[in-house]
């Protein structure tokens, strides 16, 4: 035991300079090496398992720091960390054979507990979906997705319900600094309410607005799901996380899922937020817009369907659904200034796009951020002429 331990120091402590001298995982004396530390950082646990699996991803090891993140997964399901790392390890596929990538997207990435291990073509899809709304009854509060690279699932524990206010206050508080006080709309930080049910969510909702409000009407996941089915790229995870959503009965959705090659890749769903302002409270709900060409046709369905928002243009935000108040105003802006952002994504601004939601990830999210980006005078011109016209005029 005590050799297998002193194997182990070893190893974590030489793994970054062995990348640094040059060294690349597949050699045998290496392998070797891992191997020893792997079996004593067992022995001792998921802490050591954890640690030695970040050593391994920070040097650039990403088969071995997989086989650690899995093993602390097999220990500890819902370690958030290991969940996170190993996410992160997926996606550099650059280490993965097609076929290997294939199925760790389809079924190790997945959320597997709710289709009993399968991974469901979608001519089965709906049907297990349906099943899978109607067993969870709609009384979860809320998730949060943001591709591979940010994923958290929130279950309403403090931790996670603190965790969620804090990216949402950061992001929304660093729009209000910048765009916010060019126009004239509130300087303070927005507060973030997260529902414990359903219930909560409309009976909040209600008070809010004046109106009756449902869930379901609301949010759709099987609206969103039944196109999802034809995004060229990274379909296959988004849809097992709809699935997901569905049967924990999400009442919100944040983000953009990219795809496992190492792209952002929009996989034609964007989504807005609903605002409604009451006392020092706000609560935001999910929606969800395709704006994928190949998904035209489909949308254009499903909104005579009345199944979804049919505005699909800036000039739109100021149909009925978002009336002149300045609540509502600050709700289209704030959609717009998502939707902006996650266009700029497609190309240069992905760095600094990512580096911003890391910074609200740790906590850190401010006006500095988005300050840094390449372009942002271009934002900062192209988009404030536009949140001025929602900006109703003093009398």
């Amino acid at each position: 035991m005590r050799c297998l331990s002193i194997l182990f120091v070893t190893f974590v402590l030489l793994a970054p300079s062995a990348v640094r001298a040059g060294g690349r995982p597949g050699n045998a004396e290496f392998i070797k090496g891992f191997e020893a530390a792997f079996a004593a950082a067992k022995e001792k646990g998921a802490s050591k398992l954890s640690a030695l699996g970040e050593r391994c991803y920070a040097a650039g090891f990403w088969r071995e720091a997989r086989k650690c993140f899995e093993a602390v997964l097999a220990e500890k399901p819902d370690d958030r960390l290991a969940n996170t790392r190993l996410g992160r390890v997926y996606y550099r596929k650059k280490w993965m054979e097609p076929a290997e990538r294939d199925r760790l997207l389809r079924e190790e990435n997945a959320p597997r507990r709710l289709l009993g291990g399968k991974f469901l073509p979608p001519a089965e899809y709906d049907k297990a979906l349906a099943a899978a709304r109607a067993k969870a009854g709609w009384d979860f509060d809320f998730f949060f997705a943001l591709g591979p690279r940010f994923r958290l699932y929130f279950k309403g524990e403090e931790d996670d319900a603190w965790s969620v206010r804090r990216l949402l206050e950061s992001f929304f508080h660093a729009w209000e600094m910048e765009f916010g006080k060019k126009v004239g709309l509130p300087r303070d930080p927005l507060p973030v309410h997260v529902f414990d049910s359903r219930a909560a969510m409309e009976a909040f909702v209600g008070r809010a607005t004046g109106q009756a409000v449902s869930a379901p009407a609301i949010f759709d996941p099987r609206t969103a799901a039944a196109y999802t089915y034809y995004t060229p790229k990274g379909g296959d995870f988004c849809r097992d996380m709809i699935v997901e959503a569905a049967a924990r009965g999400v009442m919100g959705l944040l983000g953009n899922n990219g795809n496992f090659a190492g792209e952002w890749v929009h996989i034609g769903l964007v989504y807005y937020f609903r605002l409604a302002r009451t006392g020092d409270e706000t609560v935001f709900i999910g929606a969800w817009r395709p704006y994928h060409p190949d998904l035209a046709g489909i949308a254009a369905r499903l909104a005579r369907e009345g199944s979804l928002p049919a505005p699909d243009s800036f000039a739109s935000l100021s149909a009925p659904a978002f009336s002149n108040d300045p609540g509502d105003t600050l709700r289209a802006a704030s959609w717009a200034l998502i939707y902006y952002l996650n266009h700029a994504g497609q190309g240069r601004w992905k760095a600094d796009f990512h580096a911003f939601l890391k910074g609200a990830m740790k906590g850190r999210a401010s006006y500095k951020f988005l300050k840094k980006m390449k372009r942002w005078k271009e934002i900062e011109k192209g988009f404030a002429p536009f949140v001025r016209s929602l900006t109703p005029e003093e009398e």
